[in-house]
């Protein structure tokens, strides 16, 4: 069963899953401060709009990658999903350390403490507004890193998201693809089997690396490009969707289909940063058909969208 932000659900009702979209996006903080304001029922309506679009399309799940402190608001999931007839899989852990507080970074708050604090989110609620903790679950973990090494606090990080996964059964996605090898070392260290681990953001512009995916997925794990239609430089990380494709296909064509995911990396509401000009959507009306003119089959599409999720999502606790 997978632990969407409405229940439980069986894994093979979860669709077409695109793996790393943002609802809000924000920073650590940011109801503090006073140039920031968000219009929660215009937020509401264009976020629905958006998911019902993507539902249109054929989409069915997406995960809602943003964590446990970057503009999460577990009860808005929970009112989404249901208006918009699309799952969502909310997810816990620290998004790499420019969204993680000083107060995380600079104590001396172990692995194991931050593992608690993930799993509870997975077991028992998430934290919500006003330090409450609400009834709605967390069904997956992500952790992320920067371009230029792993710090402490991001190793902490990595070993927490490891032993919450491990103890309710869920899987790691990560960001920060040039660092992947140190990330798979430190994920597994703590126990969690490979087939868990999701290496994400290996279609950044600056870290694109074909021959490296290969290695991953040789490993055990799989590899998302999970930025599609990130696309004209309004972001480091952008890549043109050709090229994108063109990594997709290699994979594919090298029999690796069945550790491929994909995602946009979309942002619903963002608020102090950069806004995504691309929808969730854009991954079933403008890449699938593009994937499918380079002469990718329907048979690895529908691995890739719908199988290879699903297979993610149906392990089991404390393995």
């Amino acid at each position: 069963m997978t632990q969407t932000v409405n229940g439980a659900l069986a894994s093979a009702q979860l669709g077409v899953v695109a793996v790393r979209e943002y609802v809000i996006r924000a920073r650590p903080g940011w109801e503090h401060d006073p140039w920031l304001e968000l219009d929660r029922p215009a937020a509401f309506d264009a976020i629905v709009s958006a998911l019902r679009a993507f539902k249109t399309l054929g989409g069915g799940t997406i995960v809602e990658a943003g964590g446990t402190l970057c503009g999460r608001d577990p009860e808005m999931l929970e009112k989404l999903a249901s208006a918009s007839g699309v799952n969502i899989i909310a997810s816990t852990g620290l998004a790499g350390e420019e969204a993680t507080p000083a107060h995380f970074q600079h104590s001396r708050i172990e692995a194991a403490d931050l593992a608690d604090l993930m799993a509870d989110e997975l077991t028992t609620g998430m934290a919500a507004r006003g330090m409450r903790r609400s009834s709605v679950r967390a069904g997956a973990v992500v952790t992320a890193n920067g371009p230029d090494g792993i710090p402490d606090i991001g190793e902490r990080a990595l070993r927490a998201a490891a032993l919450a996964a491990r103890r309710a059964g869920v899987p790691v996605f990560t960001s920060g693809s040039a660092q992947a090898r140190r990330q798979l070392e430190l994920l597994t260290l703590e126990g969690l089997p490979m087939e868990c681990i999701v290496i994400g953001h290996c279609d950044d512009r600056k870290a694109a690396d074909l021959r490296r995916d290969m290695e991953i997925v040789g490993m055990g794990a799989c590899v998302a490009y999970d930025h599609v239609g990130w696309e004209d430089g309004s972001a480091p990380h952008a890549l043109s969707d050709e090229r994108r494709a063109e990594l997709v296909k290699g994979m594919v064509d090298a029999g690796f289909a069945n550790r491929v995911v994909l995602a946009c990396s979309a942002i619903g509401c963002a608020l102090g940063m950069a806004a995504s000009k691309h929808a969730t959507s854009h991954l079933l009306g403008s890449f699938v058909p593009r994937l499918s003119k380079a002469g990718i089959g329907e048979s690895a599409l529908h691995t890739m969208l719908v199988e290879n999720p699903r297979r993610l999502f149906a392990a089991e606790p404390g393995r």
